[in-house]
């Protein structure tokens, strides 16, 4: 949404910056534009490039001085979260299957994951158009849930190349990681 649309308090996805990556800059900064409430990890907060922003709230241990943002621990984020926004975007270096530590925030809300220029839902069903050529990624996908349209790429990730613009639907016996570029 761009900013100049009328923006109710909790409808923009908050942020949460956990781990910053120099690719991921653009997205945070394009995110920045919707005025969401942004968390940051403690560890991310001496990284340059987000020393320029405004952070709401520190999640984390901080040994620093004076900090013009609240501090809450990480077991206090999902409590936080549910309370203030529907959806939260996370910012990391680099999506893997340990990314599935965050299920604890998919259960009481949406959550995207992003990272290098790739953004990660945990979907049953996956429904939307997509143009030709797309690929969509789809980690710790079950045997079950597998069909020759899969390729596999990595010890647990799986690759669907979309064979024709239109839209597209897969549907599981559970959810998954399911990752598509921005």
């Amino acid at each position: 949404m761009s900013s100049h649309h009328v923006v109710r308090e909790g409808q923009e996805p908050a942020l949460y910056i956990y781990e910053f990556n120099d690719e991921n800059l653009p997205i945070i900064e394009q995110i920045l534009e919707w005025n969401p409430t942004v968390f940051i990890h403690a560890s991310q907060i001496g990284k340059a490039p987000l020393q320029a922003f405004h952070w709401d709230v520190v999640v984390g241990h901080v040994e620093v001085g004076f900090l013009n943002a609240e501090t809450i621990s990480e077991a206090a984020l999902q409590d936080v979260l549910r309370k203030t926004h529907n959806h939260a975007v996370i910012i990391v270096k680099k999506f893997s299957s340990s990314m599935d530590d965050w299920l604890f925030l998919t259960n009481e809300f949406d959550v995207k994951i992003i990272s290098c220029n790739r953004q990660w839902v945990y979907l049953q069903h996956f429904h939307k158009w997509l143009p030709k050529n797309t690929t969509i990624q789809i980690m710790n996908i079950h045997a079950n849930d597998l069909s020759d349209d899969f390729q596999k790429i990595d010890s647990n990730l799986y690759e669907y190349l979309i064979a024709e613009n239109g839209f597209i639907s897969l549907d599981f016996r559970q959810a998954y990681w399911i990752g598509e570029s921005i």
